[in-house]
């Protein structure tokens, strides 16, 4: 999932800011997301941050943070 921002930097022109973020959904959010989730799809998503550790495929340890959902709104 992607947020978006812009806004004005100190010169008056607009600053367009993205940022990636990953989401974690159970239950029924899954069927929803299957069925209906396409990419440019606007949703409003509620939910909790949850960060965890991983192992890569050469040992090192990871640190992973996502946002699992606890309520969906498709706009």
């Amino acid at each position: 999932m992607s947020t978006q921002e812009t806004f004005l930097d100190d010169s008056g022109k607009a600053i367009n800011k993205k940022q990636w973020h990953r989401i974690t959904a159970w239950g029924k959010w899954v069927i929803i997301l299957e069925e209906f989730g396409v990419k440019g799809l606007h949703l409003a998503v509620e939910g909790k941050l949850v960060s965890r550790f991983y192992k890569t495929t050469t040992g090192d340890r990871k640190l992973i943070t996502e946002v699992e959902i606890n309520d969906l709104i498709v706009l």
